[in-house]
């Protein structure tokens, strides 16, 4: 359900216990039918690559997350977010001032994985959307291996750092009796 609220731009509840169910559904129904912000947009001053491609609806008591890459250029200019909020056209501009000298603009990689990880979630969602496996894989892979992050396409092995045995010690071998067929 939260993939359909995602496509729909709406929003989803997790239900865990069904003496809850009558309480989070009228939450949920009272948040669908009075949304805080609809039809949201954001023109960037650059060319930018946010995700998810389509910025949701915004609803009371939920945040508004676009992770978005700037590339290898600091962001510096306006922000423009816009949309309809109770009915009115909306819109608010931002600004974006140039880092200050000194600063380390690859320090983020925690920003940096949460852009990945979006930017896998979209991309894993066009298959829906008619793209190929094949397409798609070739697209998530990078970033996947870049960000060191899960994914359909990668996993992660765990490799053993510490070294158990002295290299100029000999193995211990000895046979190693079979079950009986």
């Amino acid at each position: 359900l939260r993939k359909a609220a995602d496509f729909g731009r709406g929003t989803h509840t997790h239900i865990g216990d069904l003496d809850e169910v009558a309480e989070k559904m009228d939450a949920l129904l009272a948040q669908l039918a009075s949304p805080a912000a609809i039809n949201l947009t954001i023109d960037w001053p650059q060319s930018v690559e946010a995700w998810p491609e389509r910025v949701p609806d915004l609803y009371r008591g939920e945040p508004g997350v676009v992770a978005v890459s700037f590339g290898n250029t600091p962001p510096i200019g306006e922000v423009i977010v816009s949309g309809e909020l109770a009915g009115s056209d909306w819109n608010r501009t931002l600004s974006l001032y140039p880092p200050q000298k000194g600063t380390d603009l690859n320090q983020h990689a925690g920003v940096a994985s949460l852009w990945a990880r979006q930017k896998i979630t979209g991309l894993l969602d066009q298959k829906v959307l008619g793209r190929t496996d094949e397409q798609v894989r070739a697209d998530v892979l990078p970033v996947a291996l870049q960000h060191q992050l899960l994914s359909p396409y990668t996993s992660f092995v765990a490799v053993e750092e510490l070294v158990s045995r002295p290299a100029d010690k000999d193995l211990n071998s000895k046979p190693v009796p079979n079950s009986k067929p």
